[in-house]
């Protein structure tokens, strides 16, 4: 068996395996099977972390929505969240913050209320509107805090915003 303390472990049929790196996630497939046919199976997503003391934030995302409202207003949403774990558990999670390219913090939520996914399932997430105005490109930054002060951070990258059509007329099609 492997030690979680190194920055490898023994794994594989062969007990080798490549080094697993601190934040990535990875993947787990555990299954198995008896005489008679039939057999269990499920896929185990984890992150490693070889730090026992500090949280850590993997898979952030921006998702930016730009449409027009009825009064032909630009409407933009961001979508955001991340990943949270802490050697300690889910209840010594402090804060889960994301601060945008102008500086602006927000509080992300882990209740199934702000684009998180379930409650208590380790995604924070918020939902963030802006009327007629574009959000900021750029570095967009999360941060987790646990209860001893300890913290974890992860990078996503807004760097484009797409138009969205608007005035369109339906199609008149004459045969």
């Amino acid at each position: 068996m492997g030690s979680t303390s190194n920055t490898s472990v023994n794994y594989n049929y062969d007990n080798s395996g490549p080094d697993l790196i601190d934040g990535n996630t990875y993947y787990w497939n555990v299954g198995t099977s008896l005489d008679d046919a039939s057999s269990w199976h499920d896929v185990i997503r984890f992150v490693y972390s070889s730090d026992p003391d500090n949280p850590v934030a993997s898979n952030p995302h921006i998702y930016l929505y730009h449409d027009f409202n009825n009064s032909n207003n630009e409407m933009y949403t961001l979508d955001v969240s991340v990943n949270i774990l802490d050697p300690q558990g889910p209840g010594d999670i402090s804060t889960v913050t994301m601060q945008d390219p102008d500086n602006t913090v927000y509080t992300l939520f882990d209740d199934g209320q702000h684009a998180d996914n379930g409650s208590g399932d380790g995604t924070y997430g918020l939902s963030i509107q802006f009327n007629n105005q574009a959000p900021a490109i750029g570095d967009y930054d999360f941060t987790v805090t646990d209860g001893s002060g300890n913290t974890g951070s992860a990078t996503d990258v807004l760097d484009n915003i797409i138009g969205s059509l608007s005035n369109l007329s339906p199609a008149i099609i004459r045969l």
